[in-house]
């Protein structure tokens, strides 16, 4: 392999692809830049070695695209949460659905396309953020906010962030101030020092509630019970009903729960979507914009109405990576029993817990993998369902659980993605067991971010 070397250039992305990658022409050979609209003009630091796909770092726009506008965010293009701050929504929702098109395409023909629904609201709609602790760079003040574009541990806190409201900013604004004062350093994964690691934030969008966890390194001797009481009382538009402290001494950069202590209030939120409540943890899955979760799974409701029923009196349904069950219980009235099956315990466990609450009796929730759990399921043939709900982690369906996923042979399989790019492959596979596609659609649940919510029903033998 020829010896890697680095050049800054000057380059007109002429083509783009999913996820926010642009790509130029460089001689014979393309560029892939990161975070670069087709239509720029930029200069990208480009590591060559003799590939025939290249790589390259935005360093800065040179020349806008057109219908580019004004970023409404002053710390755009410096904090790496946002990509297309600097489009007209409209724009950035048609860019999303021809590139999502165009990866469904070779496994969509002949399927009727329902559209894309864009999101309801646009400004404050996430209700989950997780922040991490850094620096402004070397010799710096302690920062909490996100990652710095192409950064390890330089942090913008982005004090006017649009994707979240204001109970956020201020205990950002409230945790970054105590920790500072407490003289605390952030935790570096290549020397290993320090302790302050993330502060994850969520809070529910239609009941107003707010669940703080502070996540660190052992060793921290800061007073977390004066923290705790700083954050209750904070004058906010939701109320704080709990505040958490997670122990993680792994070596990466990701949140890994050791222990989890509560310092204040409890341990879970709860979140209502179509007149159901929903027991939110701090490790649970659950849609990042509620107000879009309901436009999401009314169209998950709605095509599942649409697939006729046995002659046994309702369709039987798994709903695979179930999270806290709302897909489970929000079909649950329409059909004869659904069975979910999820990985983390605490989110099945809130599911069962809010299933009762919400007197919804015909779904039954599992724990494991869904490998695993699929295995045993099958063993017993009279599980065997009508319709297969799947609504995977970004990565896609395990490769080796989408074989017995689709051994089961249910007539129908509703396939909810959050990466068109996996989706598509998994298609392509199950095209192989005789599903096709019948339609297909999409949401916007990810505003001013890259990604796109895909919803495809793919039928047995279409």
């Amino acid at each position: 392999m020829g010896r890697r070397k680095y050049a800054d250039l000057e380059l007109f992305i002429d083509e783009e692809e999913f996820l926010g990658r642009g790509s130029a022409r460089f001689g014979d050979k393309r560029i892939v830049v990161k975070r670069a609209l087709l239509g720029q003009k930029v200069l990208a630091r480009a590591r060559l070695c003799g590939r025939e796909v290249l790589e390259g770092r935005l360093l800065r726009v040179l020349e806008r695209a057109e219908g580019e506008v004004e970023p409404a965010c002053p710390d755009f293009g410096a904090c790496g949460g946002c990509m297309y701050q600097s489009l007209t929504y409209a724009d950035e929702t048609a860019r999303k659905e021809r590139l999502a098109r165009a990866l469904l395409a070779p496994f969509s023909a002949g399927a009727e396309y329902l559209g894309l629904t864009p999101s309801p609201v646009l400004r404050g709609y996430k209700n989950k953020m997780e922040y991490s602790f850094g620096d402004g760079g070397p010799g710096s003040a302690l920062e909490l906010g996100m990652r710095r574009t192409g950064g390890f541990y330089e942090t913008v806190t982005a004090r006017d962030c649009s994707l979240v409201d204001n109970d956020f900013r201020k205990i950002v604004s409230e945790t970054l101030s105590f920790f500072r004062e407490s003289g605390e350093a952030f935790y570096h994964t290549r020397r290993h020092t320090g302790v302050l690691r993330h502060l994850i934030i969520r809070k529910a969008r239609f009941t107003g509630e707010i669940l703080v966890n502070l996540e660190t390194a052992g060793g921290l001797t800061a007073d977390l019970g004066g923290y705790a009481g700083v954050i209750s009382r904070l004058d906010t538009d939701g109320r704080v009903e709990g505040v958490l402290h997670t122990l993680n001494n792994s070596l990466s950069d990701a949140v890994k729960p050791e222990e989890v202590r509560t310092l204040f209030g409890r341990d879970f939120i709860t979140e209502e979507l179509f007149g159901l409540k929903f027991r939110v943890t701090p490790f649970s899955f659950f849609q990042t914009n509620s107000a879009g979760a309901e436009a999401l799974y009314g169209l998950v409701r709605g095509l599942t109405e649409e697939i006729p029923a046995p002659g046994n009196g309702g369709l039987k349904v798994f709903d695979l990576y179930s999270g806290t069950g709302t897909i489970a219980q929000i079909i649950a009235g329409g059909v004869k029993e659904v069975t979910a099956v999820e990985l983390v315990p605490e989110a099945a466990a809130s599911a069962r817990r809010a299933a009762e609450e919400n007197g919804v009796g015909n779904c039954r929730f599992l724990t494991g993998d869904v490998l695993e759990v699929v295995k045993k399921l099958a063993e017993a043939p009279a599980s065997a369902p009508d319709l297969i709900i799947l609504d995977p982690p970004r990565e896609g369906v395990s490769p080796k659980a989408l074989p017995k996923i689709a051994g089961f042979g249910a007539g129908h399989i509703l396939y909810v993605s959050c990466n068109p790019a996996t989706l598509s492959r998994d298609m392509e596979k199950l095209a192989g067991f005789g599903y096709k596609c019948v339609k297909y659609a999409f949401c916007d649940m990810f505003p001013r971010a890259a990604h796109l919510e895909s919803v495809a029903l793919l039928r047995k033998n279409a």
